[in-house]
């Protein structure tokens, strides 16, 4: 909770400095914040798979490794066409 909060805070002033340096600068630095937040949830996803087929070979669940990566492929697919849409509607 911290750590979001922490986050939320440096983009907040990131970006409160840079609206004062004008409309165009404002906008790159809030796309450029988008663009770090998709890694971000990249990475994590990337982590969460890390952290599933280490204990699925851990505990000898060999066939759980495929099921795994079939089902962060599908989270990673599914997820920023909702935020597609979620976008289109505003």
């Amino acid at each position: 909770m911290l750590t979001s909060v922490s986050q939320f805070s440096i983009d907040f002033v990131c970006t409160a400095f840079a609206g004062h340096l004008g409309a165009l600068r404002l906008a790159a630095v809030t796309e450029a914040e988008n663009v770090i937040i998709c890694f971000a949830y990249g990475f994590g996803m990337g982590s969460a798979l890390e952290t599933l087929s280490s204990q699925a070979v851990v505990a000898e669940k060999f066939n759980m490794l495929g099921i795994y990566l079939q089902r962060s492929w599908i989270i990673a697919l599914i997820t920023p066409l909702e935020f597609t849409f979620l976008h289109h509607q505003y």
